[in-house]
């Protein structure tokens, strides 16, 4: 009788703490992430900032809200490029560009397939 007693009791104990535990989580939940660019790194980073910039990494992701050299595709010619999909897209679709010279990609706001 004292055994079972043990395990209802451990068992009311354990569902407690995951009850709490949950309505905690679900109460306090963060931001989404966003992408904050390099110049708020600077403020606290600045050697390594420094450093950096000198690199060819500040041309990996680029913003074509604030430099409009950052698309390098030409989009009048997409369509007769892209044959193997059906995302076909605009380029003020295109919010982030990921790439330099060679490659590049384009971070969509919305990279949802046509006719979803």
């Amino acid at each position: 009788m004292l055994k079972k007693s043990f395990v209802a009791v451990i068992t009311l104990l354990a569902f407690v703490v995951v009850s709490v535990t949950v309505a905690q989580a679900q109460g306090t939940q963060p931001p989404s992430p966003t992408y904050v660019g390099s110049d708020k790194c600077v403020a606290c980073h600045s050697a390594i900032h420094e450093s950096w910039s000198a690199t060819l990494h500040t041309k990996m992701i680029l913003d074509p809200a604030k430099d409009s050299k950052a698309i390098l595709a030409d989009f009048d010619k997409m369509s007769s490029i892209i044959t193997d999909t059906k995302l076909l897209y605009k380029k003020t679709d295109v919010v982030l560009t990921m790439g330099w010279r060679y490659r590049q990609r384009y971070i969509l706001a919305d990279p949802k397939p046509a006719g979803w």
